[in-house]
């Protein structure tokens, strides 16, 4: 009795905290409610219905520490998310009855460490934590459990990311981002603008969002009278204002942001490359498009790579109107910035498109499990409790750090982060770089350069066969 009472308790804080940012007086924030409500009741019941016991052996958990979360906190803290990480390792432990070890390790020894692992059969771990990208390579050379593998999991539940649950082949999923590891929240991409300058230039972006609005054309009429030399040297530089700052990145922001895929996961076939004539024709289309933002009337601000802070600089100081990066930096220019910011999705390609999409960066970390695991008949329960308490105690409390600065305290940005967040994509090129598609089109974009489909072409053949490949290894993985 105390432990339902105890799950009931658990459901109806996490729902205050998710309905207090919601204003029901509008069709779209009443879906939302629903949502969170059921979210809310699926995550209780499943978890009530989950029956594992470790006898108080250790759960291992090698977990890299070179990066800008910690996502497994093993000491009470007083900011509000690394407390709700510890308090989550603490449930995990009294659920499932065991002591939770983690090993921290540099990202650059993991792989290392992990295919040691494998090739002696010692079994020490029971979850990876890794970078996106090397668990892809880790997958490909068959050091990795598939999730489908394991009983008592249902990757389609809300704490898990569908984006990795549909990122399917020969029906095994090697690596899930979901409610345990909140990184990939963090590098996921966003749009941000100035309040201040949008209320100057007369334009209500949450609206646009809503109205169906918030398409690239738009957008590139939006940005296209902003910029001017306010440092008044002569000349264009990150000591003035502009209409869109921008990284390196964002070219393959848009491409995503626009529907495009240069691989396709789809659940009962293999993998192919999505780029066919139509959707190159589309593809050029949108080349043009990027192009004209990044290069017409100085419009935009990119930072050099590896000078992401002149960007964010420009920003921070009100010269910029729109700005494009990952969610991480929401709580830095909350610290930061003095004037008010809010949250955007990446625009549409155009009116037609059914969903505003993102993608995640691979750098963020995504759990796995050692192909010598040595607890797979408990495994898969264990990983669902771990994903659910995750989702009850750990989701809220990145949405508070991500939303209570001062800039972002509007009930617009929750919204704005949900629809983020529902619609993020994934594609195989991003994190088998073997395939050797991406990065084509942020190059183009980055080199101004209107070659993308010439590009493409050279390199087809190739990516077929390590495509081909690739899908011959998982089909041969036992």
């Amino acid at each position: 009795m105390k432990k339902y009472l105890c799950l009931f308790l658990t459901a109806l804080m996490l729902l205050s905290v998710l309905v207090s940012c919601v204003d029901a007086n509008t069709d779209e924030e009443d879906d939302t409610l629903q949502t969170l409500e059921q979210e809310t009741d699926e995550a209780a019941l499943a978890l009530s219905q989950i029956s594992v016991d470790w006898g108080q052996e250790d759960f291992v958990v090698l977990a890299r520490e070179d990066f800008h979360y910690d996502e497994w906190y093993t000491e009470n803290r007083t900011e509000v998310l690394e407390d709700a990480v510890y308090q989550r390792n603490l449930a995990f432990e009294e659920y499932c009855k065991l002591k939770l070890n983690i090993i921290p390790i540099n990202t650059a020894e993991m792989n290392g460490e992990i295919k040691k692992d494998v090739q002696t059969g010692a079994g020490e771990y029971d979850l990876l934590q890794n970078h996106m990208a090397n668990t892809a390579n880790l997958a490909s050379e068959g050091s990795l459990v598939s999730f489908t593998a394991l009983d008592g999991m249902d990757l389609s539940a809300s704490w898990w990311d569908q984006g990795t649950a549909n990122f399917m082949i020969s029906d095994r999923i090697y690596f899930m981002n979901g409610s345990i590891n909140y990184s990939d929240e963090g590098t996921t991409y966003v749009m941000l603008f100035n309040k201040q300058m949008a209320k100057d230039e007369n334009i209500d972006p949450y609206e646009m969002v809503y109205n169906n609005e918030w398409t690239l054309d738009n957008f590139q009429g939006l940005i296209k009278d902003v910029s001017f030399d306010s440092s008044g040297d002569g000349k264009m530089t990150e000591a003035d204002t502009y209409g869109f700052v921008s990284t390196w990145e964002t070219g393959s922001t848009f491409f995503f942001g626009a529907d495009l895929r240069y691989i396709v996961c789809e659940e009962g076939s293999d993998p192919y490359l999505a780029l066919d004539a139509s959707g190159m024709q589309k593809a050029s289309d949108l080349l043009d498009k990027v192009l004209a933002i990044y290069y017409t009337n100085n419009a935009t601000y990119m930072s050099p790579p590896g000078k992401e802070n002149l960007g964010k600089d420009v920003f921070i100081t009100n010269r910029g109107l729109f700005y494009s990066e990952v969610v991480m930096y929401i709580v830095a220019l909350g610290k930061e910035m003095e004037g008010d910011f809010g949250v955007l999705p990446i625009p549409k390609y155009n009116a037609d498109q059914e969903d505003y999409i993102t993608w995640t960066n691979g750098i963020c970390s995504t759990s796995s499990i050692s192909k010598a695991a040595q607890n797979l008949e408990r495994l898969g329960p264990t990983l669902e409790a771990l994903a659910i308490i995750s989702q009850q105690r750990v989701t809220p409390a990145y949405y508070d750090t991500v939303l209570q600065r001062k800039s972002v305290r509007d009930e617009e940005s929750q919204g704005m982060l949900d629809i983020i967040f529902k619609t993020r994509t994934y594609d195989l090129c991003m994190y088998y770089a073997n395939i050797g598609l991406e990065p084509l089109f942020k190059t183009s974009v980055n080199d101004n350069k209107t070659n993308f489909a010439s590009n493409y072409s050279k390199k087809e053949n190739t990516a077929k066969k390590a495509l081909s490949k690739l899908i011959k290894k998982f089909e041969n993985d036992d």
